[in-house]
């Protein structure tokens, strides 16, 4: 739900109860931003101490989840909790998505459907591809049967070093680890903004500022990822 439009602790207080009631247990509070003079007008900005205030309140009603800043909406990192829900399952999931970043962090195998018939991949979907590349290029027999999501992850580095020498990956690596810290500045001044009341006043740089962090965040996520990769195939060299 939204604030800023004149509403009391009272009424934000229960308006929690009652959507708790309904079952939901994900709650996300953003600040409302008028979009013109023609929509309801705006009350009030919402300090980060108050958002700060109804996240506690939330968690100690009983939500499980709860985002709560002057740019959260509905769908703020819904994904992180689908994510941790799926992987939480026990179960089996049978998913079907074009989002290869989604694939990547809940797959633990793939399914390639062919006019022969299927075939499985043990991994995620770089793991996939990587699999499927080596098949091409006759780098990598298949895989034995019930192959160790730890064992896939040994063979893939040990013939991705066949094909890049250790000066080239080691250039690579100097170059990632560079990377990371001007991202995390990036996203440290981006994050200073968003702490400034005073740009939910301009709500189109207000969006701006968030999307720019959202992708900011997403491009530290890939650093790390490729940081940790280059690092474990670096240190099969010395092996």
């Amino acid at each position: 739900f939204m604030v800023g439009l004149g509403e009391t602790d009272e009424q934000i207080d229960r308006l929690m109860d009652d959507i708790l009631e309904t079952g939901c247990d994900i709650l996300t509070i953003g600040q409302y931003l008028q979009p013109s003079a023609k929509h309801y007008p705006l009350a009030r900005y919402a300090t980060p101490e108050d958002f700060a205030r109804y996240k506690e309140l939330a968690l100690k009603k009983g939500f499980r989840h709860v985002a709560s800043a002057p740019l959260a909406r509905s769908s703020y990192k819904a994904w992180e909790v689908l994510e941790d829900a799926l992987n939480d399952y026990e179960g089996t999931l049978l998913t079907v998505s074009h989002d290869r970043y989604f694939i990547n962090r809940v797959a633990n195998r793939v399914l390639e459907m062919t006019p022969q018939g299927a075939k499985d991949y043990l991994g995620n979907y770089d793991d996939y591809l990587e699999k499927k590349r080596q098949e091409e290029m006759g780098l990598l027999e298949e895989a034995a049967p019930g192959m160790t999501r730890t064992q896939m992850d040994k063979e893939k580095r040990k013939q991705r070093l066949k094909n890049e020498n250790k000066k080239q990956l080691l250039q690579r690596l100097k170059d990632t680890e560079a990377a990371i810290p001007a991202a995390e500045e990036a996203i440290a001044r981006l994050e200073a903004q968003m702490g400034d009341p005073e740009i939910y006043k301009d709500g189109q740089k207000a969006a701006q500022v968030a999307r720019e962090h959202e992708q900011m965040q997403q491009k530290l996520d890939a650093l790390y990822e490729e940081w940790e990769e280059l690092t474990n195939a670096a240190e099969s060299f010395e092996s």
